[in-house]
């Protein structure tokens, strides 16, 4: 488009860019006219990399943005717009490598210098012949430079004129991405939310203000639009701030918050309509907790306050605060789970209203000693907003030397002045409302930066027909080796292959071939089953025969290992995994991480000096807030800082100047003080401020008196408040230019991170097969969006919430920058447990209407959008699968490997409900909504069952790998692991981190002292944490047993439709069916379960079980913990077990089924030894007990003569076994005798060391030194 730019005709050798060097450089030199704007445009036009002409254009060393003003006010003809508008647009929007991540920032930055030239937007709006008479090309970039202001800016989204420009280029009806923009703006949303309240006003007139019928919002049936219920209430969920804001805590008036019915929608655009729900819902989730917190004091500090100012790791300002130390010392910071990175804080006022929020952002490893600190917890906070800004800075500077004395005082007991120094502090009473909200903030903030949705047809309408097949499949497919079956190529698969070809073909059985034809012919494929059966197979065939990339999305860790573990087993080795959290020793190496640490940072590529060059900045930065700092610290005079209350008074207050400024005399002479001294020009200031009376001197010497003396006899509060003002006045300049400077901080460290990433990218790039949880691609969704990857394959996705689906999706960004995802598959269950949501009000089984917790999945399959369900089962023994088959799965299918199943040894049945009426623990409380509440659910009864039960089963021989405890309540978890701590002492416990995420305080410190994983381990879960995995023996405890029919958790269907197909070999069950079949909603879950078992005899009083040693014997039921110990003490029956062991006694153990070989009975055996010591020649009996080594004879030969003549009547016979021996042993004679020394000496002494080779004098020498002529004191 070079040649559309009419610039001055080029003269020979030239240098074109002369003029713009000299005016981006210079700022004193001046843009003399049009002629010389287009000169400077052509030496913009004459940069090849268009970075660095951004670069340089928005660097605040330049003039860049000055020039930019200059060139648009020349703005006045359709013609300059082409001349000088086009080409300013064009270089930042139409070359395609600013549209990468690590440009990005930099395109925004100088975009939205262009749109902030004074009047530049205004002008456009109002000349609708310019808008109407541009070249449709001109128009489309125009409208595409406000499409990226209007995501990128809320000031755009809110301007009046952009909406208007917004509006001319939709009436064109030419303009590519003109209807989009008016979506972003929500044009149609604003004018129909104008007359709403045009018509709520109407009705108010007509019907009084105080009237019952008048409309009023509902958590329910709220038709009131968003917007004015608080600052952060927006009608456009982009200009939603994520972390709420103090005003939106305190607001009591409930949330804007579409149903899923859309009944109470305000949006027009479908799209619009879905990333605004998700928005929303997944906001009030996070934010629900948050206003629980307050109203509940959780993990309340005391006496928060602003002590300073510090930069973190990652080189922000944050505001260090002290809070009082807690009333328990926290000995390990890590396990205390408190003041975490990252968790978001309230400060509340002496009303208990908050004040302000903010994010920690100083971790313990930026500050290991600071959490530590003597005098309480010192922590760095980043506030959020402008006022809390200013205040948090007005607070610091007195609050610097207040704290010390505060400190000071409480180090001495001086508990007087210590609450003195506190009351005059400015103090909040800080909260803790989430600790894990950094969780939610990655999806939100990808939900804002979302340009739309692929798959449109099937996602917003439900819509599926022969033409949405995936487009990038070649005609002829090749399948891989499949089991033992050789692979095979399908010609014009897309007509010929049959579900059953591929059946015939291949070791899959049919419903896993009709699940391949349906991902090969679906763009949106729905899969239903368990994850790791068909996905692997599925990425195998895209890879095999496309160059497509895969982006492979997990809800848990574990299922993501274990898919990528499969596809490295296959060959499939060009992967990468996002994240850091993988358990799995063979993913280590193909961790992001760890690829970029070996291949190392190449310092010559652009991110590279990207990187370096914004490090620059922000060291420059860095040094100029420092600077400004100091002048907020510093305390305010007459004169400084920045020309002090002087300046303040001359500039604002020139009455105020005059009462407080030194009178000259009339004849020249200055006012003195006493003694004649000279009065300083602070003089009047430092006595007003006092509260001192009127000056006479000062009062003579006015022109207004009247004035004078109504200034000088305010009283002392009032003039205090005149000076806290002043004072705030004199640190104005300096806050606004710290503020800009944050905020460039703030552009400049996302810039950097981007540029960080940019370097990943390359290695993505480089990569077929992406993994990662939900959350990790929420946070890599820049180079996820960049990446394109054409298929997204998502495992667990019952589980996944539809926010996390949709943000893992490409969409065609503004001017075809970024392609759409090509393929969509999901895999996964909506019939067991939906995703997880902390707020009650909020999931479908509440009622209300917001359905939170409804996955992509379950939705999309509940509009009847085409799928296919997995049929056969290869986990569980067909005793087991006849529940879920029952229950929720007409059409499984048993494997004929899972009737060759072992039983379990040791029991009469291998599935067991143990049926007691032992009440549960705890408080009476059927809740959903509060975590704290489903904690306290307990039952002592069933937890000693649980556990000897896991004691009965590891007595059988089974490894305690292949056993898990499951519970549905934390509070129950907890109970069975601390039990289990004590009775099983020889074993160890395992809990996942997701379950130990539920706990604080001691109760964690306690809990995560359990042993990792291995095959030593016996794993403990809730429900919830175990779906998705499975084991050979499940033992689970119900909990709830009580005359209400209370059952909470266990009325849902899916979450008992996980509990019972977990087992593989065989599960054993401890509930009460009584209240499982008295609650009203358990009973239509649970009554078929207990009566099948009771028809197959599975509901026992206790656990049957047998001896396996003594199969003739009957069985016996186990109904409580003494049973256990007494009946099978050691796995089998009661008789003793009578084996003659190898050293000739019999095994002292009750009959036992393991250790048929008696090797620990051998090693435990008592009883008195019989075997000769080694040594012993008199073949003496070895006088310990069995299980010891015999060791040396120890039986006493006495009275023994020695050859010294004494007599030993303690001699043992190991020391008699030789003559020498004897002779040694005559050495250790403790019998006294009187000696001479070699010395000298005579001495009594033990007839030992007389008789040693160097008998040892026990008198003092007395020899007489040399020298000093001291006695030696030595023996």
């Amino acid at each position: 488009m070079r040649g559309r730019h009419h610039y001055p005709p080029n003269r020979q050798g030239r240098n074109v860019r002369a003029v713009f060097n000299k005016l981006l450089n210079d700022g004193d030199a001046d843009m003399y006219g049009r002629r010389q704007a287009l000169r400077f445009l052509e030496g913009m036009d004459d940069f090849e990399s268009k970075s660095q002409l951004l670069r340089m254009m928005t660097d605040d060393r330049k003039h860049g943005a000055k020039r930019l003003g200059e060139i648009v006010s020349y703005l006045s003809s359709l013609q300059d717009f082409e001349e000088l508008v086009v080409p300013l647009l064009r270089h930042g929007i139409d070359d395609p490598e600013m549209a990468k991540p690590l440009f990005r920032a930099i395109r925004g930055k100088y975009l939205h210098s262009v749109y902030l030239v004074p009047g530049f937007i205004d002008h456009l709006a109002l000349r609708n012949d310019i808008i109407e008479d541009l070249p449709v090309d001109s128009a489309e970039l125009l409208c595409r430079f406000l499409l990226l202001l209007a995501k990128a800016y809320g000031e755009a989204r809110s301007n009046t004129e952009v909406a208007a420009l917004a509006k001319a280029l939709m009436k064109r009806g030419d303009v590519k991405d003109a209807e989009t923009l008016g979506i972003v703006l929500l044009l149609k949303e604003k004018e129909n939310r104008q007359a709403h309240i045009e018509a709520s006003e109407r009705r108010t007139a007509l019907i009084g203000e105080d009237d019952t019928c008048a409309e009023v919002a509902c958590w329910v049936t709220d038709r009131v639009p968003p917007g004015d219920r608080h600052s952060n209430d927006h009608l456009n969920y982009r200009d939603i701030s994520i972390i709420p804001t103090a005003d939106e805590l305190r607001c009591q008036v409930p949330p804007y918050l579409p149903l899923a019915s859309y009944e109470n929608a305000f949006f027009e655009d479908p799209v619009s309509l879905l990333l605004d729900r998700n928005f929303r819902l997944l906001r009030e989730d996070a934010i629900a907790c948050m206003r629980t917190s307050i109203a509940e004091r959780t993990r309340p500090w005391s006496n928060a306050r602003v002590i300073n100012v510090d930069f973190n790791k990652a080189r922000n300002l944050s505001f260090v605060v002290q809070l009082d130390p807690p009333a328990r010392p926290v000995r390990d910071w890590n396990r205390a789970r408190a003041l975490n990175y990252q968790s978001v804080v309230a400060f509340l006022n002496p009303d208990g209203q908050v004040e302000r929020t903010g994010t920690i952002l100083v971790s313990r490893d930026d500050k290991e000693d600071w959490l530590n600190h003597p005098d309480g917890p010192i922590i760095g906070i980043s506030f959020e907003g402008d006022e809390a800004f200013d205040n948090a800075l007005n607070e610091m500077v007195p609050n610097r030397r207040l704290n010390d004395l505060y400190i000071a005082a409480m180090r001495k007991k001086d508990y007087k002045s210590a609450e003195d120094a506190l009351g005059m502090m400015t103090t909040f009473e800080m909260i803790e409302v989430s600790k894990s909200f950094f969780a939610y903030h990655a999806v939100l903030k990808a939900l804002q930066g979302l340009d739309g949705i692929p798959f449109q047809d099937e996602l917003l309408h439900g819509n599926s027909t022969e033409d949405k097949m995936p487009t990038y499949f070649p005609r002829n497919l090749r399948f891989p080796s499949i089991g033992d079956r050789e692979g095979f190529v399908s010609q014009d698969f897309s007509r010929d292959l049959t579900a059953e070809k591929l059946e015939a073909g291949s070791t899959l059985d049919i419903s896993q071939a009709r699940a391949v034809r349906h991902v090969l012919t679906n763009r949106v494929a729905l899969i239903q089953g368990p994850p790791g059966t068909v996905g692997g197979l599925i990425a195998q065939i895209i890879l095999d025969n496309t160059a497509e990339k895969i982006l492979c999305v997990c809800y848990t860790n574990h299922a993501l290992d274990q898919f990528l573990e499969h596809l490295i087993e296959a060959g499939k080795t060009n992967v990468v995994r996002l994240g850091s959290r993988t358990k799995s020793e063979t993913l280590e190496k193909y961790q992001l991480r760890s690829l970029a640490m070996a291949k190392g940072r190449n310092k010559q590529d652009d991110s590279s000096r990207v990187l370096k060059s914004i490090d620059a900045q922000r060291h420059k930065i860095r040094s100029r807030l420092g600077e400004l700092l100091e002048i907020i610290k510093s305390p305010v005079d007459w004169t400084s800082p920045e020309g002090g209350i002087e300046s303040v008074l001359l500039d604002e207050y020139p009455d105020f100047y005059e009462h407080l400024s030194i009178p000259i005399q009339a004849d020249g002479f200055e006012t003195v003080g006493r003694k004649g001294r000279k009065l300083k020009k602070d003089h009047l200031w430092q006595e007003w401020k006092k509260g001192s009376d009127v000056p006479p001197f000062a009062l003579a010497a006015t022109n207004h008196p009247e004035e004078f003396l109504g200034f000088w006899n305010k009283p002392l509060a009032k003039r205090k408040q005149i000076v806290a003002k002043l004072e705030s006045s004199v640190l104005e300049d300096p806050r606004r230019r710290i503020q800009k400077l944050l905020k460039e901080l703030k552009d400049l460290s996302a810039e950097f991170e981007t540029a960080a990433r940019s370097q990943d990218l390359q290695i993505l790039q480089e990569a077929t097969i992406v993994g990662a949880t939900t959350a990790g691609a929420a946070r890599y969704r820049d180079i996820l969006s960049e990446l394109s990857p054409g298929v997204v394959m998502v495992e667990e996705a019952g589980e996944v919430l539809e926010s996390h689906v949709l943000t893992s999706l490409s969409s065609q960004n503004v001017g075809a920058l970024s392609r759409d995802t090509k393929h969509l598959i999901l895999i996964g269950d909506h019939k067991q447990l939906r995703p997880k949501v902390d707020t009650y009000m909020l999931t479908k089984v509440s009622g209300a209407g917001y359905n939170l917790d409804v996955s992509l999945f379950e939705r999309l399959i509940l509009r009847d959008l085409p799928s296919t369900t997995l049929a056969t089962q290869h986990r569980m023994r067909p005793t087991l699968s006849s529940f879920i088959r029952a229950q929720t799965y007409p059409n499984l299918i048993d494997h004929e490997s899972v009737f060759n199943f072992p039983n379990i040894k040791g029991v009469c049945s291998n599935v067991v409900f143990i049926d007691h009426d032992n009440p549960e623990d705890g408080q009476e409380i059927d809740s959903l909504d509060s975590k704290r509440v489903s904690t306290t659910k307990s039952n002592q009864f069933e937890s000693d069952i649980c556990i000897e039960i896991v004691r009965f089963l590891l007595l059988q021989g089974y490894p305690p790998d292949r056993i898990v405890v499951l519970t549905p309540y934390l509070g129950q978890l907890s109970t069975i692991v601390r039990a289990m701590k004590k009775n099983l002492r020889d074993v160890d416990f395992y809990l996942s981190e997701r379950d130990l995420e539920n706990f604080e305080g001691e109760e964690f410190d306690e809990l995560a002292g359990a042993a990792a994983v291995n095959q030593e381990t016996v794993r403990c879960s809730s429900v919830d944490n175990y779906q998705g995995e499975e084991n050979d023996i499940v033992i689970a405890s119900l909990v709830r047993c009580n005359n209400k029919g209370s059952i909470g958790f266990l009325k849902e269907p899916q979450r008992v439709n996980v509990l019972l197909s977990r087992a593989r070999h065989g599960m054993f069950i401890v509930g009460s069916a009584r209240t499982l079949t008295k609650s009203p909603q358990g009973k239509q879950t649970w009554s078929l379960l207990l009566d099948m078992m009771k028809a197959n005899g599975q509901i026992r009083k206790g656990l049957p079980t047998i001896c396996r040693l003594h199969p003739k014997d009957d069985p016996v039921e186990l109904c409580c913990k003494s049973d256990f110990r007494s009946i099978r003490p050691n796995g089998g029956c009661n008789r003793p077990c009578g084996f003659r062991l190898d050293c000739g006694h019999t095994c002292p153990q009750m009959c036992h089924p393991v250790d048929r070989n008696h090797l620990f009975a051998a090693k435990r055996c008592n009883e008195p030894c019989r075997r000769v010591p080694l040594e012993c020649n008199r073949n003496h009996p070895c006088t310990k007990l069995c299980h010891q080594e015999c060791g040396r004879c120890q039986t006493k030969m006495g009275p023994v003569l020695l050859p010294c003549g004494h007599v030993n009547h303690d001699i043992t016979c190991h020391d008699m076994r030789t003559e020498m021996a004897i002779e040694e042993y005559s050495l250790t004679c403790t019998e006294t005798v009187d000696f001479i020394f070699p010395c000298g000496h005579q001495a009594t002494t033990k007839c030992g060391n007389a008789r040693a080779e160097q008998p040892r004098c026990p008198k003092l020498c007395g020899h007489i030194l040399e020298g000093c002529h001291h006695l030696c004191a030595n023996r």
